[in-house]
């Protein structure tokens, strides 16, 4: 039993953690989930016996807002499903961002910190507030709390926003890695595995701009050049977008033309909400919701 028990911390070190981190186990004769979080509650979850229900799997994440705080052990059974992780991808991308959350001192194992960890944390104005409230529904399972209103003053004048954070946990400290080389924001190599419809979706309602003539921009001008012709290119080859790249004060863009926007829009219109319909050309969003089709 220990041995297969040791498998398994060894599998959800390698997934959940920081990649590195099974050798460090190994050479520590680290080899139950419990002797690595000595101090958590070993029974803050019960076993469940009576319930064998087949779920698939993300179709079940219940909001977990107001609940206390997770135990470690709990906290790194926690996971981001597919349906989730597209969402996440499309707003990373854009105005989302993941914070690291540091609480306590290193355990004593080199390169292993259990108490360092990520949030995802997004915010937009307060003309915004229906996107934000949307993303929160879409994440609650992960969030503690609710979004909050957030002050702010620029050049003296006062401005309102409204925010939220998740908790703080393992599987967004890999998104992170992912996302993220030290404090910049990159584009992982593996994008065209981690984006669909929906991200693309979030993308837009986050920091798209309607054009005039009916195409649209994507204010991605905080990546690189290389950067931005490499998801230029995963847009053309997985999704067949019509699209270049636009010089912005000598940053960069990615410009959707008219005729994409136009056959884009039949797969993306059942995620933007109505708040955000602004972004596309009024006549095709008309067109669509009065006829139900293209013609």
């Amino acid at each position: 039993k220990k041995e297969s028990f040791s498998k398994i911390l060894y599998k959800l070190i390698d997934n959940l953690l920081f990649y590195s981190l099974s050798e460090d186990i190994y050479n520590h004769k680290i080899y139950n989930i419990y002797q690595l979080f000595s101090r958590s509650n070993k029974y803050a979850i019960m076993p469940n016996y009576s319930c064998k229900s087949l779920v698939i799997y993300g179709s079940n994440l219940e909001s977990n807002l107001g609940n206390k705080k997770y135990t470690n052990i709990i906290s790194h059974m926690v996971n981001i499903p597919n349906n989730i992780y597209y969402i996440l991808t499309g707003i990373i991308l854009t105005d989302g961002h993941i914070n690291i959350v540091s609480k306590g001192d290193k355990k004593n194992i080199p390169g292993l910190n259990i108490n360092s960890n990520s949030r995802f944390y997004i915010k937009q104005s307060l003309n915004h507030a229906e996107y934000i409230f949307y993303v929160f529904s879409l994440l609650s399972h992960y969030c503690i709390s609710p979004p909050k209103l957030k002050k702010s003053y620029l050049k003296g004048k006062l401005f309102y926003a409204i925010e939220f954070y998740t908790r703080s946990l393992p599987c967004f400290t890999l998104l992170r890695h992912k996302f993220y080389n030290g404090r910049i924001k990159i584009i992982p190599t593996d994008i065209y595995d981690l984006i669909n419809y929906e991200s693309i979706a979030h993308m837009i309602m986050c920091n798209g701009a309607f054009m005039i003539g009916g195409g649209i921009v994507l204010h991605l001008q905080n990546f690189t050049l290389k950067e931005l012709i490499f998801l230029l290119n995963v847009f053309i080859i997985k999704f067949n977008l019509d699209c270049t790249i636009h010089k912005s004060r000598n940053k960069y863009t990615i410009y959707i033309k008219k005729s994409s926007v136009i056959e884009l829009y039949k797969d993306i219109y059942s995620y933007i909400i109505p708040s955000m319909r602004y972004k596309f050309d009024l006549k095709l969003t008309e067109k669509y919701y009065n006829n139900n089709k293209f013609e």
